[in-house]
């Protein structure tokens, strides 16, 4: 009875691992979704890959978080490789992301001034025959 329990532990945490790696390796950025949670998300995962027996390295938590930011953190990625090494932790990357996010929104023009932009433009066009 024991030998069959275990058996079956086991085979459910395999499932598990299985499950949580491709939930790990297949997760991406959502657009709607602010940095803080974005990197949260990634952490819970790593962290439940733990609790199964495949712990993830804090190097490999750092390359999959910066291998899942969007385009507008390019610059930020490039940047990144001149941190030195020993300065390269999970606490400081999440530090620089959350900066850098509120720098990006702070340069980002807001979706109303956009369609301001938008209807200017169309009725500068339509005056002047275009």
């Amino acid at each position: 009875m024991w030998t069959t329990l275990t058996a079956q532990h086991l085979e459910r945490a395999s499932d598990n691992q299985h499950d949580l790696l491709m939930r790990y390796y297949d997760y991406k950025y959502q657009p709607e979704t602010d940095m803080k949670n974005h990197i949260a998300n990634i952490k819970s995962i790593a962290h439940q890959l733990g609790e199964v027996g495949r712990p993830i390295e804090e190097r490999e938590l750092i390359t999959k978080i910066i291998s899942t930011l969007p385009i507008d953190y390019k610059a930020f990625v490039s940047s990144w490789r001149h941190v030195a090494t020993e300065k390269q932790t999970l606490l400081t990357l999440t530090s620089l992301i959350l900066q850098e996010e509120r720098e990006i929104t702070k340069w980002r023009p807001k979706s109303s001034d956009n369609k301001d932009s938008a209807f200017h433009a169309q009725n500068r066009d339509e005056s002047q025959g275009y």
